[in-house]
């Protein structure tokens, strides 16, 4: 089963099963590996807006019932949130690029990194990396007039 932050199912997730596409998570989260053999296997479930998670685990029958957390990005800018609020901003970094660094760019989270890195940490020259790749995938007036001056 792929439950989210407050354990609630997620529907719609994929999951590739040692690199192969694999099932993909019905509404109440749940899915099924119908050949999947005996012994060690890697399980990595994405869904967009979300974290990928990987996890490692052994597979016993077809009655095992698999747990799999995945956070979406608001998950990740509520912690992020949290750290920033205690002017924990090396904390914040790191749970924000986490999420970079699976390969998703968000654009909500890619705008969290740049006023983290503009405001919090008075680094421009990240900041301005951060809102162009937000400005590749929507571009948007508010953000070029911010990105000037940096």
């Amino acid at each position: 089963m792929i439950y989210g932050q407050e354990k609630e199912p997620v529907g719609e997730a994929s999951l590739l099963v040692n690199g192969e596409p694999g099932p993909t998570s019905d509404r109440e989260g749940r899915f099924v590996f119908p050949d999947l053999k005996r012994g060690d296997h890697v399980v990595t479930v994405s869904k967009s807006g979300c974290e990928p998670t990987e996890v490692r685990f052994q597979f016993l029958n077809q009655t095992q019932v698999l747990y799999l957390p995945i956070r979406s990005v608001d998950d990740i800018d509520l912690a992020a949130e949290l750290e920033l609020r205690e002017s924990r901003f090396a904390q914040a970094e790191e749970i924000l690029i986490a999420f970079v660094e699976d390969g998703t760019s968000e654009p909500e989270v890619c705008l969290a990194l740049a006023d983290l890195y503009e405001y919090g940490l008075g680094d421009a020259e990240r900041a301005a990396a951060q809102l162009r790749i937000v400005l590749r995938q929507r571009p948007a007036d508010e953000l070029h007039k911010r990105l000037y001056p940096l």
